[in-house]
């Protein structure tokens, strides 16, 4: 299982996890399909998925998709 992300660890993870898939699709080559949906973790809560979303560079609209898990953490998804 992974790592739940709080709120106050959200905002510090945006950028390292973005450029993180970001390098992983380009050593696989698949930076050429264009924008997808990535898979980005589980967050503790609402909040810190809006506080990680907030992080500069802000998605905009219809760029995040959220999932409420039984155990009521949030699963969070972003089209990049």
């Amino acid at each position: 299982m992974s790592e739940v992300i709080s709120e106050q660890d959200a905002a510090a993870r945006k950028e390292q996890d973005v450029a993180t898939i970001r390098e992983q699709r380009l050593r696989e080559g698949r930076e050429e399909f264009g924008k997808q949906w990535l898979y980005i973790g589980i967050f503790e809560s609402g909040d810190a998925v809006a506080a990680f979303l907030n992080t500069p560079n802000a998605q905009g609209a219809g760029e995040a998709m959220t999932t409420v898990r039984d155990d009521g953490t949030v699963a969070l998804f972003i089209y990049n």
